[in-house]
């Protein structure tokens, strides 16, 4: 058994899955977590079919980033013992999901385990019309990176329901979410705009409910990440720091055809027109497919 020691956050998980899917069929992998006080890992852990996980470590996320087994390694090489490992400095110094391990194959849509009450609960909460994400986290951290609160969102969520009045919003997010998800909810209510709020709930009715989105719209997350694996359309925004890593971690096609759009922190506006130049062809397939 080889134990990994690994970052906290659902995107820093998701992007080890990709390259340790294969891997995982033959070995088996345990993953301790850096200490993270909003355990937001091992929900997500025990959604993947193979990796187990060893709990919370006694360390914080800098440990697997500064001593991560180098980016080149050969897993194969590996003994059964302990090792920290962490892609995250990979891609924000712009280096691609798919350049480290280079041993190991890329599944960049690699499966996931839904409950089936997770499943149908999704599908209950599901419009037959067209459905939208938006995760927009929490005051605290927009606070920190500077990013719209939901003024903004609504300003984004208007020019969206102009073209597309059948629209329903979904407004996602964690239990620490709550704050700006509940106020930008109610809001849309207010404004008498169709939207059903998915807040606070497990982990896999979230990710149920944005694999059935038509597209989906994210502040910089894990959800955002993992949207792409469950193939939805979508576009995240990423604040200056992270922007080296743009297109770093999703396949060539899903980045070159608009399938994903990773943008800088942009305003409502130039979202909305990135949305209708690259991304609204996409949504408006899964919609005519979900009539047909």
């Amino acid at each position: 058994m080889i134990t990994f020691m690994v970052n906290s956050g659902i995107g820093d998980l998701s992007w080890l899955y990709s390259k340790l899917d294969e891997f995982t069929e033959t070995n088996e992998v345990r993953f301790l977590v850096a200490m993270d006080k909003r355990e937001r890992a091992r929900p997500f852990i025990e959604m993947h079919p193979r990796i187990k996980s060893e709990g919370y470590g006694n360390f914080g996320d800098h440990i697997p980033m500064k001593h991560t087994i180098d980016g080149n390694t050969d897993l194969k090489t590996l003994e059964q013992k302990a090792y920290p490992l962490s892609i995250n400095k990979w891609l924000i110094d712009g280096k691609k999901l798919k350049d480290w391990l280079p041993n190991e194959p890329t599944n960049y849509k690699y499966n996931l385990d839904f409950t089936i009450s997770d499943k149908e609960n999704a599908k209950k909460l599901m419009s037959k019309n067209i459905n939208i994400g938006l995760y927009g986290s929490s005051y605290s951290t927009l606070r920190q990176w500077n990013f719209w609160k939901e003024d903004l969102w609504m300003d984004l969520v208007h020019t969206i329901s102009k073209i597309y009045p059948e629209v329903t919003f979904y407004v996602i997010g964690a239990s620490f979410d709550i704050d700006l998800g509940d106020n930008l909810y109610k809001t849309l209510l207010a404004k008498n705009i169709k939207a059903v709020k998915v807040i606070g709930e497990t982990l896999g009715l979230a990710l149920s409910v944005i694999k059935n989105l038509d597209y989906f719209f994210s502040f910089p997350s894990g959800l955002g990440i993992v949207a792409n694996v469950l193939n939805t359309p979508t576009m995240m925004f990423l604040p200056p720091h992270l922007e080296q890593m743009k297109y770093n971690f999703t396949p060539d096609e899903d980045n070159e055809n608009g399938f994903f759009i990773n943008t800088k922190f942009i305003s409502p506006t130039e979202a909305f027109e990135l949305f209708f130049e690259n991304g609204k062809q996409h949504m408006e397939k899964r919609i005519s497919n979900k009539i047909l």
